[in-house]
C-alpha cells in the first residue's frame, strides 16, 4: 500500500501496490503496522481518516529495531 501513483501503476519487485483507500475499504478491521522512521505519524493520521481504529495501528519507528528484527531473509530473522 502506498500513496505513490507510479508505484500503484507499475508495482514494485513484481508485486502489486494498492491505494490506501482500497486496502482500508477491503480490510477495515485488520491491524496495520507502519514501519517508517520519518512519516509514521502522518501515515497513522491518514489511516485514521480512512476509518481505521487507532488501536489497530502500530507505528514502529525505531530504526535499530527495524534493521535487526523486521527484515527477514529466507524465513529467518537476521541478527546484526
Amino acid at each position: 500500500m502506498d500513496n505513490n501513483s507510479l508505484l500503484q501503476k507499475n508495482g514494485q519487485m513484481g508485486r502489486a501496490i494498492h491505494k490506501p483507500e482500497e486496502i482500508t475499504a477491503q480490510f477495515p478491521c485488520e491491524r496495520y503496522l507502519i514501519a517508517n522512521t520519518r512519516h509514521g505519524t502522518e501515515m497513522k493520521e491518514q489511516l485514521l481518516r480512512l476509518g481505521i481504529q487507532s488501536g489497530n495501528i502500530l507505528i514502529c519507528d525505531n530504526e535499530e529495531f527495524l534493521l535487526r528484527k523486521i527484515f527477514v531473509k529466507a524465513g529467518q530473522y537476521i541478527e546484526a
